[in-house]
């Protein structure tokens, strides 16, 4: 089963984030949009995981997360990966936090004790909003960047965090919570 460690934003932020992102959807590029509720922050991409690696994992996050704190996220405007010259992914970026570096160190020392390959990375906290569509020519950044707004940050509590399960289907990638740990 493909697994990943991540954050779901609130309604009501994911709400304000498509008022954002609209002016792109109007624009009619050719993005494949995300459905709100698979969009999320991943703190760890873990691909394929067997059975007794799922139960080493969830034993792992039950004791990482017994004791950690909720604390605040600010959202950090609009972006967009670039690749080839071209945007390939749209996101609304997390400005990075003490609390939420430590939180991801953590996890990633934890998943290595057990016996993972954590991602090395450099870690670029967002939620992905639109992929580029498959077979459609690049939109280049000079297409994309009005759009690329930066408005005042909106602040969320990080309460909770979830191990997923990810099935990628063709119409678009299905997350189904695994495990749900709220942090208090």
């Amino acid at each position: 089963m493909r697994l990943f460690i991540g954050y779901t934003p609130p309604v009501g932020i994911m709400e304000q984030i498509n008022g954002w992102a609209k002016p792109v959807l109007e624009a009619d590029l050719p993005f494949r949009w995300a459905r709100s509720p698979t969009i999320h922050l991943t703190l760890h991409f873990l691909g394929d995981v067997n059975t007794e690696q799922q139960q080493k994992l969830i034993s792992g996050l039950d004791l990482l997360l017994a004791d950690t704190r909720p604390f605040p996220i600010l959202t950090d405007g609009l972006g967009a990966f670039i690749r080839n010259g071209a945007a390939s992914i749209l996101w609304a970026g997390i400005k990075s936090s003490t609390p939420l570096t430590k939180l991801r160190e953590q996890l990633s020392l934890m998943l290595k004790g057990i016996g993972f390959t954590p991602d090395n990375r450099p870690f670029s906290p967002h939620f992905s909003l639109a992929r580029i569509q498959a077979g459609h020519g690049p939109v280049s950044i000079k297409q994309l960047s009005p759009y690329l707004i930066k408005p005042p940050p909106l602040t969320c509590q990080f309460d909770h965090l979830s191990l997923f399960s990810s099935f990628l289907l063709s119409d678009g990638p299905r997350h189904d919570k695994v495990k749900e740990y709220r942090l208090v």
